[in-house]
């Protein structure tokens, strides 16, 4: 299910996870569930991301845990903020991505659980988060690139380097 499969040129054009994955960085920063919270906030403000992905001693995903975990937790228990863990607060329910699925249907995914960050696993193995924000982007980027292919396809250049409409009587 891609977010463009069509014929240009005789290629095939998919979009998958990976082709995000590929373009970002390759160090996945994660917490433990015995991290502390305050440790876990300067882990998201050090590093500009929005959420952890929690492993186990064998760097087993079990858990992630987002600004919005954070927030929630603060905004109900403001007082006892300090002795909490990000065991305590993390998310279990467990919602990831593979590099080979599909960005339209990991989106719809995302957007139906109400998330904003996905870790993609490989077996049990976390190599990397993606964010809705960054899916909407690499959409964007393709029916970019679509877009100038049709109209190349439709579209002749003149002398100048401008397009100019192909007419029957140009062929």
């Amino acid at each position: 299910m891609p977010i463009v499969k069509n014929n240009v040129y005789g290629r095939s054009i998919e979009m998958l996870l990976r082709n995000i994955m590929e373009a970002k960085h390759k160090v996945v920063i994660s917490a433990n569930p015995s991290t502390k919270l305050n440790d876990a906030v300067n882990l998201l403000v050090t590093n500009n991301i929005g959420c952890l992905p929690v492993l186990d001693d064998d760097e087993k995903l079990i858990g992630i845990i987002s600004e919005r975990d954070i927030l929630n937790m603060v905004n109900q228990e403001i007082s006892q903020l300090a002795e909490k863990t990000v065991g305590d607060i993390m998310t279990k329910k467990l919602i990831k991505g593979s590099p080979e699925d599909n960005l339209s249907k990991i989106a719809e995914i995302m957007e139906e659980n109400k998330i904003r960050h996905l870790p993609i696993v490989k077996g049990e193995k976390v190599i990397g988060l993606i964010s809705l924000w960054e899916i909407y982007r690499a959409k964007m980027q393709n029916m970019e690139t679509e877009n100038r292919t049709l109209s190349h396809m439709l579209h002749g250049r003149d002398k100048t380097g401008d397009y100019d409409m192909v007419t029957e009587s140009d062929k």
